[in-house]
């Protein structure tokens, strides 16, 4: 799930003239919340980005209405 956000953010941050923005960064963001609720807490291995997912993605919804 923090390949789809990672790729959610470098869009977001992009400049729209080279392929960036928030309506192209939603898709990476909503794949990357279905694939942390599919994740399951597995010890030592990264848990981060869950947070930083539905924050952006609540930014990105805002930023359509």
């Amino acid at each position: 799930p923090r390949a789809p956000f990672l790729q959610g953010t470098y869009t977001l941050n992009m400049p729209e003239f080279y392929g960036g923005g928030a309506e192209k960064a939603l898709p990476h963001f909503e794949k990357a919340a279905a694939l942390f609720e599919k994740e399951k807490d597995r010890g030592m291995l990264p848990h981060w980005g869950k947070e930083a997912t539905n924050h952006y993605l609540q930014q990105v919804s805002d930023t359509k209405k």
